[in-house]
């Protein structure tokens, strides 16, 4: 579980800061790029090596962008305190949700296939679909799984 979510918010974090601010954190635009050593891009004939996407990958026009930038939400389907122990033994992982660049859900199928979503500090709120009433789960209440 870790490594993909971590591969899926480098992604994610590719096109996010390519669409906020293409000038610094993306490529510039593909029509001046001039290839670097094999390894790199430059917008013109100088300057720092360009580390995100061309323009081109992230907007429709000069103005429109083909999609928001949104932050990396994950659902997954297993038992709440599997994801627990995974996420005590992961401190990468966990600091990326604890910093809110990653957003967890997890639908839990022995407790009828709750939804609940992480919070920081390895907090849990239960979601309603009645009325986004949320509940904290206390940790007295999760058995952690020992691997």
């Amino acid at each position: 579980m870790p490594w993909v979510y971590i591969l899926t918010q480098w992604i994610n974090n590719h096109y996010y800061f390519s669409t906020v601010d293409n000038n610094i954190f993306g490529g510039g635009s593909k029509t001046t790029h001039n290839v670097t050593g094999r390894f790199g891009v430059v917008q013109g004939n100088g300057g720092d090596l360009k580390m995100g996407l061309p323009l081109q990958s992230v907007s429709k026009t000069d103005s429109k962008m083909y999609h928001q930038p949104l932050r990396l939400s994950v659902l997954i389907n297993a038992p709440l305190p599997r994801i627990i122990d995974i996420l005590t033994r992961n401190e990468n992982l966990k600091s990326l949700l604890d910093n809110e660049w990653i957003y967890l859900m997890v639908m839990d199928p022995t407790d009828d296939n709750s939804i609940k979503t992480y919070q920081k500090g390895m907090q849990w709120t239960l979601s309603s679909d009645e009325k986004s009433v949320n509940k904290t789960v206390k940790k007295k209440e999760l058995q952690v799984l020992v691997s």
